[in-house]
């Protein structure tokens, strides 16, 4: 405490005191007026000695908030830009996406199609080489029987001329016969 205000309490108490305690009629006016003295010199006191240093805690208070308010919106306005940002690349990247999808699609069914078109000519080709083979083998089967139709049939006619026919006859049957298979045969 300052030395004043010590100083104007003592002066207050003597002026508002008597050597056997008690206190003098006007003594609650003059020990008011001596209080608010000095509280008014309390009040100075800590303006002149006070006001500097709170007044310059309050103004760097003030600056930091400032400055934090600064700090803070130009954080927001980074966190905006890159927010765009990041919707801008989300964006790029569901349609390349879609794109990405939409080509392996088209390739998919390209390459669906020309599985399937493989598939039909390779059924195709089987189904003709299978064709051809069983007409071959048709065609074989058809000429081993006619051979031996043939044969037999001549030899079944040998066998009946040689029993009535004379050997004049039997060579001209023989070559009617030969001629005759070999007309089938062209056919």
């Amino acid at each position: 405490m300052s030395p004043i205000f010590v100083s104007s309490l003592n002066i207050s108490w003597i002026l508002c005191s008597t050597e056997e305690g008690g206190s003098y009629p006007f003594s609650e006016w003059v020990r008011f007026i001596v209080m608010s003295v000095n509280f008014a010199v309390f009040i100075y006191l800590l303006v002149r000695f006070a006001k500097k240093p709170v007044s310059a805690q309050i103004k760097a208070r003030r600056e930091q908030f400032l400055d934090d308010l600064k700090k803070a919106k130009a954080a927001k306005e980074e966190a905006e830009t890159l927010l765009a940002e990041a919707h801008d690349k989300l964006a790029k990247a569901d349609q390349e996406a879609k794109e990405l999808l939409q080509d392996s699609q088209g390739r998919a069914r390209v390459m669906a199609e020309e599985v399937v078109k493989s598939a039909e000519r390779s059924a195709q080709k089987i189904l003709d080489e299978a064709k051809n083979a069983a007409q071959a083998e048709a065609d074989k089967i058809f000429a081993t029987m006619k051979r031996e139709i043939a044969s037999r049939t001549i030899a079944e006619a040998e066998k009946a001329l040689k029993e009535r026919l004379s050997p004049e006859v039997d060579e001209r049957l023989v070559d009617q016969a030969i001629g005759n298979i070999g007309k089938d045969d062209r056919q």
